[in-house]
């Protein structure tokens, strides 16, 4: 008795050949193999913390396909970075790029898709308004002279 799995080129030289068998068949039964629909190819959305000291980025577990609606995604780890505020995502590392909110909608392309983490000095955003962090300044007008 022939022990096939010892002689791992012969397996699998079997099953290129019972392959090729499957693939002629179907073309001379007139339905050729669907090459093109099973190797479709899928793109992923990643977040990127772009610098963030803490929490995580969100994680789309979806493959799409070119054409396909992607949702962007919120902030649901609470990442954040010190001194600055979490204003949503942007396709460009250096905020140059597309700016995405949580909710929003694009199409995706035919490539993968990173969205970094966007921050902005002294404002915190919620809905769609955007909070600026005010500071009371104190003047003691007992020893100076002018008008305040």
């Amino acid at each position: 008795m022939l022990n096939i799995f010892n002689n791992s080129r012969w397996f699998i030289s079997v099953i290129v050949f019972l392959n090729l068998i499957i693939q002629l068949n179907s073309c001379i039964n007139g339905s050729p193999p669907d090459i093109i629909n099973s190797t479709k190819l899928t793109y992923t959305v990643y977040y990127h913390a772009n610098g963030a000291d803490r929490g995580m980025v969100p994680v789309d577990n979806i493959n799409y396909q070119k054409g396909d609606l992607v949702t962007v995604q919120g902030n649901p780890y609470n990442l954040s970075k010190a001194g600055r505020s979490f204003t949503g995502w942007n396709s460009q590392a250096d905020g140059n790029g597309l700016n995405f909110v949580q909710g929003e909608t694009f199409f995706i392309g035919s490539f993968d898709v990173i969205l970094y983490a966007r921050w902005s000095d002294a404002l915190s955003w919620i809905g769609n308004i955007y909070l600026c962090n005010f500071y009371s300044v104190a003047f003691d007008n007992l020893y100076s002279t002018g008008v305040m």
